[in-house]
């Protein structure tokens, strides 16, 4: 039977991970074994999120546990983000103050994953906004060497690069590198 210090432990480690700069997936993984560990007679945990009603990320404890297990919802502002599971062993089953002591994990996990969902967002937003920005400097050089070699305008020379990524099927930025290398082999000393 669980114990009021095994739930207020299991609590404190899990707002310990809304600190944690890991992934995703290593997020929910670890919010998995302080679950796991939590509750008497669990053999495994995982847990499941939802992106636009289909399961997006799982992660597990123990992949290969087979056994009965019992499901609580992860809900923030009265939406459903996932699950959170608990296999026991052996056909053990759980009583019904470990089944509480789940629901109170099971909330406080689901803040855990909404958060750890938002950081991943926005990590990928960042290294998204790096890529454009890097793209756009070799986008913005590429039209460069266009306008000197063609002498024409800016637009002039970004309509040509748009029209060799169309020709060819590749990316506007993939052509703008090539062209930026060409410049660059032929002003190197060889």
């Amino acid at each position: 039977m669980p114990t009021d210090d095994d739930l207020r432990a299991a609590m404190l480690a899990l707002a310990g991970l809304l600190l944690d700069d890991k992934g995703l997936e290593e997020t929910l993984r670890h919010m998995a074994q302080i679950a796991c560990r939590a509750v008497p007679g669990c053999r495994d945990a995982g847990v499941m999120l939802l992106r636009d009603g289909k399961a997006y990320v799982t992660v597990h404890t123990n992949p290969g546990a087979t056994s009965p297990s019992v499901t609580f919802p992860l809900v923030v502002r009265n939406e459903v983000i996932g699950e959170l599971s608990f296999h026991s062993g052996d056909g053990e089953h759980f009583d019904e103050t470990t089944a509480e002591m789940m629901t109170l994990l099971a909330e406080q996990a689901a803040i855990v994953a909404v958060n750890a969902l938002a950081h991943a967002s926005a990590i990928a937003l960042a290294q998204q906004l790096e890529e454009a920005m890097a793209s756009r400097a070799v986008i913005e050089q590429a039209k460069g060497v266009l306008m000197a070699r063609e002498r024409c305008a800016p637009d002039e020379a970004f309509d040509m690069l748009r029209r060799a990524s169309q020709r060819s099927n590749t990316k506007l930025r993939d052509i703008a590198q090539q062209i930026v290398d060409g410049v660059s082999r032929s002003e190197t000393p060889g």
